[in-house]
């Protein structure tokens, strides 16, 4: 079994501290969900794309990058988080429907290593 999203997904508030630098830095969603069990992410990588009226947004995000102070750092083992930043030119994110892509390194319970991928059909909560 792979890992997955959380059917909702909040939009990162812009006041949001981050470890490392974040100004002027276009927010979008908190990628997040479960962890497979027994297994443990060392490297997530996401993407999220919503198309509403015309529009799109789209967000990507990585592991270890715009991490909240005081947040989990991979690997991760439970529960995973990733926050995104908007792609140049994409329009913000709205509450609704999107869709959520992720690659990530796992490491099984056997200690053997592989990669696995996931999409889901997620709602973007917040404004």
């Amino acid at each position: 079994m792979v890992s997955k999203f959380d059917h909702e997904l909040p939009l990162v508030p812009q006041s949001t501290e981050f470890e490392d630098s974040a100004e002027n830095v276009s927010l979008g969603p908190c990628a997040m969900g479960p962890v497979s069990d027994g297994r443990k992410l060392s490297s997530v990588q996401v993407a999220i794309v919503q198309t509403r009226g015309g529009k799109r947004a789209v967000a990507s995000g990585r592991s270890g990058r715009l991490v909240r102070v005081g947040a989990e750092r991979p690997p991760f083992d439970g529960r995973w988080r990733v926050n995104t930043r908007l792609e140049k030119g994409s329009d913000a994110f709205v509450a609704g429907p999107a869709t959520a892509a992720a690659v990530a390194v796992v490491t099984a319970p056997d200690g053997s290593v592989d990669v696995e991928h996931w999409e889901d059909r997620v709602t973007i909560v917040g404004d």
